[in-house]
């Protein structure tokens, strides 16, 4: 059976960057697993949207193919038309990067479920979707060797949220989520972000100074990755956060000493006991929460408790 008009034109294009039998071989396999006119259309649907972006999803599927076989191609254009849509630079980065960032996941499974999640984080009713999306894909290698692939999404949908309220936060937090993601689970993340919202201050012109809560998203993960106990990290969590409600600095203050006095206190009945009592005091005075906190390892050590 000779190849149809649409087989013909996809051959010719990708000529430009294959040889024909190379070309012949990935339209005949697109063709036999029933997506060749799928992605026709969306070829098509891209070169309304720009010629340029089409022109280098044509360059890119030889390469996507060779790296990521051929079963997610109409979902891998899917998304570049979504983000060709917000913004064409956007849109030719991830043509250039995706191959390399889908391939090495392990299996068309892995690389089906990211290409829907981020193209439904991408479709969001925010204007900053598309943009946190794409940065959110740069990261799901690294976040699925911290994550069960189910959560993906709620960490996705986190990063958007603060995005709304703002951008710069948004995507740092985004591209600081691995280190987040091996420290806390996703369902103490919201305390975390809360506490790093009591960080923002004024600057010299009265806006908001975003400085010290863009350093708590880059330090305080292998703070809480020093504690002795993983089940400690929300405490101490909970302990920063209250302690900034009066003082961002010594909520700051204790996160940074945390690893070394919980380390100090041998019996995790004891450290737990330390915080539950550090947050009745730290509610009247964050000054005093943060001096008992500091003095009770030597206090349990000279009372032969730790």
């Amino acid at each position: 059976m000779s190849p149809s008009p649409a087989e013909n034109q996809l051959i010719q294009d990708l000529r430009a960057h294959v040889d024909e039998p190379r070309a012949r071989e990935i339209v005949t396999r697109l063709s036999k697993q029933g997506t060749l006119s799928t992605v026709v259309d969306i070829l098509a649907e891209l070169q309304d949207c720009s010629g340029k972006i089409a022109r280098q999803a044509v360059e890119t599927i030889p390469d996507y193919v060779r790296r990521c076989g051929m079963a997610t191609l109409p979902a891998w254009l899917d998304l570049t038309v979504c983000l060709a849509q917000a913004s064409g630079a956007m849109a030719l980065k991830y043509l250039r990067e995706s191959p390399l960032t889908l391939g090495i996941m392990e299996g068309d499974d892995a690389r089906q479920n990211v290409l829907a999640m981020i193209l439904e984080l991408a479709d969001g009713s925010s204007e900053s979707a598309p943009n946190c999306a794409f940065e959110y894909f740069r990261k799901t290698p690294e976040l699925l060797l911290v994550l069960p692939s189910a959560d993906l999404l709620k960490w996705g949908e986190l990063g958007l949220e603060l995005a709304d309220w703002d951008f710069v936060l948004g995507i740092e937090f985004i591209k600081e989520s691995p280190k987040i993601a091996e420290a806390l689970h996703v369902e103490d993340v919201r305390p975390w972000i809360q506490f790093s919202m009591k960080l923002v201050t004024d600057n010299s012109l009265g806006k908001p100074d975003y400085v010290g809560t863009l350093e708590f998203f880059r330090s305080s993960p292998s703070l809480l990755l020093d504690l002795p106990d993983s089940a400690l990290r929300p405490q101490v969590v909970s302990m920063g956060s209250l302690l900034a409600d009066q003082s961002p600095e010594h909520g700051l203050l204790f996160l940074a000493e945390a690893p070394q006095l919980m380390q100090a206190i041998a019996e995790p009945a004891w450290r737990t006991k330390v915080l539950q009592y550090g947050g009745l005091v730290a509610e009247k005075d964050s000054g005093a929460a943060l001096a008992y906190l500091r003095r009770c390892p030597d206090v349990l050590r000279l009372g032969g408790t730790t």
